[in-house]
């Protein structure tokens, strides 16, 4: 008979594996980076105004965008797409389709290791890779109270880091978070029933809450109830923490990438406009 210390043993032994295997693979599980693709046609296709444009790293590095100017009286939104495909892909959104039907001048940016950029996408190199982009619009004049920082899912990280960081000297004309997460060690620890030490596993923690209160300007935060890759609680939680002004939209039938369907591109088109 199997003596019960043994079982245990075992069982820890398997345990320790299974974390150590998760920590060695985790960034398999928190990036889907793909190459530029037949997505690239059709955005050109459907988007004449948009250019590609080109900016660099501190290091010299070059990094990519495209681009659209503002029309006259409307505001530029930097996008800051999610953890998956290319920045192509995400350009093809509905949100994307509503600025710029409505005029309102793009960039949507690409990060390293994503589409034809090298590089193994990080937390860090995120965090510059967005803060170049907004350097690359103050470079051609714009200032931060003529910019709106938009992000969706992962990208939400994005914008609330960005405007704590580049938005204390000028704030910037608003921040909308689509999908948002509390942080990426939050939604960790719920998909694991905290069974697993997420906390001093991850390398990667993308802290949102760290940074919500810093935000300065007008905010837009917007998840749907049958999100089941970032929970609703993650959005609400965040909301809750961050300072007025604010405005949350919810609703019970959307998930994590169709709230457009469900009327967000309306609500924040409106929100965009003052109303």
């Amino acid at each position: 008979m199997i003596k019960a210390g043994v079982i245990v043993a075992g069982a820890v032994a398997v345990y320790a594996v299974f974390v150590g295997i998760l920590y060695v693979t985790q960034d398999s599980f928190l990036y889907h980076p793909t190459r530029r693709g037949s997505e690239t046609a059709e955005l050109t296709a459907l988007f004449p105004e948009m250019k590609e444009v080109s900016y660099f790293l501190p290091s010299g590095e070059k990094l990519y965008a495209w681009y659209r100017p503002a029309k006259k009286g409307k505001k530029t939104v930097i996008y800051f797409h999610g953890n998956a495909y290319n920045v192509e892909h995400h350009g093809l959104r509905q949100p994307v389709k509503m600025l710029y039907e409505k005029g309102y001048g793009i960039l949507l940016p690409e990060y390293r290791g994503y589409g034809d950029l090298k590089g193994k996408p990080s937390q860090s190199s995120m965090e510059e890779d967005a803060e170049t982009a907004v350097k690359y619009l103050n470079g051609q004049g714009m200032r931060n109270k003529d910019i709106v920082l938009y992000g969706h899912s992962m990208g939400t990280y994005l914008s609330v880091y960005t405007s704590a960081k580049r938005g204390q000297e000028e704030a910037f004309a608003g921040v909308v978070l689509e999908a948002p997460f509390y942080s990426a060690e939050s939604v960790g620890e719920r998909y694991f029933f905290n069974l697993v030490p997420v906390k001093h596993l991850l390398k990667n923690k993308y802290p949102s809450y760290r940074y919500i209160k810093e935000i300065n300007t007008r905010l837009m935060i917007a998840h749907g109830k049958k999100d089941k890759i970032v929970p609703f609680e993650e959005g609400w939680q965040l909301y809750n923490e961050a300072s007025e002004p604010k405005t949350f939209f919810a609703t019970e039938k959307a998930g994590h990438n169709d709230l457009s369907d469900y009327g967000f591109a309306d609500a924040m088109a409106e929100w965009l406009a003052g109303k």
